[in-house]
C-alpha cells in the first residue's frame, strides 16, 4: 500500500531521461552496490523486484528481459567487500588452516575481495553493456500468474502514514544496530 516503489521507479525513469537501457543500468549499479550490505541474493532480488517490474511497465517491456541481468548479479554476489560477515571470513579460514597445521600463510581481510573483484567487474560490465541487448524481448516459456483469490483493494496509505511506517522501520533498525552504543540491553 505504500507508494515507495512507484516513486522510486518514477525517479529512476526521470533521471534516465526516458531511456530503458539507462534506467536499467542505473538500477543494476544500485543493485551491485547493495551486495556488501545485503548478503542474501534472494533478499536482494525480493527487495528490487517490485521496482524492476514497475520500471519495465513504464517502458512497456516484459520484466523477464530485465530479470536476467539482475539474476546474474544476484547469483554472483561475489564482491566480498570486507563489510559485515565477509569482514570475519578470513579469521574462520585462518582457524581452519591452523587446524590442519598450515601456519606459514595467514589470510588477510581483503584477500577474498581481491580474488573476487575481477570476476565481479567482468559480470557487471557484461550486465551493463551486453546482457539487456542479448536477452529475449519476451519470455521463452509462458509465464502463468498464480491465482490469488484475495486481492488487496485497500487504498494507498496517506503520506503521513507512509512516512511514519518508514520512520519507525529505519529508527528501529538503527536502534538494533546501535544498541550497544546507546545502552539498550539486548533482549
Amino acid at each position: 500500500r505504500t507508494q515507495l516503489v512507484n516513486r522510486l521507479a518514477a525517479y529512476v525513469y526521470k533521471i534516465s531521461g526516458g531511456s530503458f537501457l539507462k534506467c536499467m543500468r542505473i538500477l543494476i549499479v544500485i543493485y551491485f552496490l547493495s551486495i556488501p550490505f545485503i548478503n542474501s541474493g534472494l533478499a536482494r532480488i525480493i527487495m528490487f523486484y517490485p521496482v524492476i517490474v514497475k520500471t519495465c511497465e513504464q517502458f512497456h517491456v516484459s520484466p523477464s528481459k530485465a530479470l536476467y541481468p539482475f539474476g546474474m548479479i544476484g547469483m554472483m554476489g561475489l564482491t566480498r567487500i570486507p563489510i559485515g560477515s565477509t569482514a570475519v571470513l578470513h579469521m574462520r579460514n585462518n582457524a581452519q588452516l591452523e587446524a590442519f597445521g598450515i601456519t606459514e600463510y595467514a589470510m588477510e581481510v581483503t584477500d577474498f575481495f581481491k580474488a573476487c573483484l575481477p570476476g565481479a567487474l567482468v559480470i557487471l560490465a557484461y550486465c551493463l553493456l551486453v546482457a539487456f541487448k542479448r536477452t529475449p524481448d519476451h519470455p521463452v516459456t509462458e509465464i502463468v500468474e498464480l491465482d490469488t483469490s484475495k486481492k488487496d483493494n485497500r487504498p494507498p496509505l496517506k503520506p503521513f502514514q507512509e512516512f511514519c511506517g518508514y520512520a519507525i522501520f529505519f529508527l528501529t533498525s538503527l536502534g538494533v544496530i546501535l544498541a550497544d552504543v546507546i545502552g539498550i540491553p539486548a533482549w
